[in-house]
């Protein structure tokens, strides 16, 4: 992942999180170094957020969070304005494998992790080139697909749903135990 991705957190709350009801614990891949999510998901959610960001979070912190994932799972997990600032394709595949990995690990214990959301910021062409890639939100999902091919992907504006579809309730619109859009 680019070290450029530490300049490009802000202070916001991404809208996503205020797009789905979240329940128990949340990953936040790449949250950033603000914990405004954190504050929102447990004051709005009663949800846990666990945010690893390899750029803005202490190696101490992002270790605990990793244990903690390996130990007591997550139900959902988001990555929200990340993919948008790795300019590097295999990068971004390192990344989406290792949201895979941490899937797989709440999985181990029996915990199951039904949901990963991800937002893009598309950019408008005149964003600095050096810290945006300014892709469509459509051009990631071909990424996406490729990591996790047994999934179901949804796009619904700049945000992509990847979910089980054998967890969801309904397909019009994703309704999900732990999280609903």
């Amino acid at each position: 992942m680019s070290q450029d991705s530490a300049y490009t957190s802000v202070k916001i709350l991404p809208k996503a999180f205020k797009m789905f009801s979240f329940h128990g614990r949340n990953l936040d891949f790449g949250g950033g170094k603000w914990d405004k999510a954190t504050v929102y998901l447990k004051n709005n959610h009663n949800c846990e957020n666990l945010v690893y960001d390899p750029y803005n979070r202490t190696e101490e912190h992002n270790k605990e969070v990793a244990n903690r994932v390996q130990t007591e799972g997550v139900d959902s997990i988001t990555c929200l304005n990340v993919l948008n600032v790795i300019k590097n394709k295999d990068e971004r595949h390192e990344l989406l494998r290792n949201i895979s990995n941490a899937m797989y690990s709440s999985h181990l214990i029996g915990h199951i992790t039904p949901i990963i959301i991800f937002q893009v910021y598309e950019g408008d062409k005149t964003a600095n080139k050096d810290i945006q890639n300014c892709m469509k939100t459509k051009e990631y999902i071909p990424e996406i697909q490729e990591v996790f091919p047994s999934w179901s992907i949804k796009r619904k504006g700049n945000v992509i749903i990847v979910f089980q579809a054998e967890h969801c309730r309904t397909w019009e619109h994703i309704s999900h135990p732990y999280v609903a859009i």
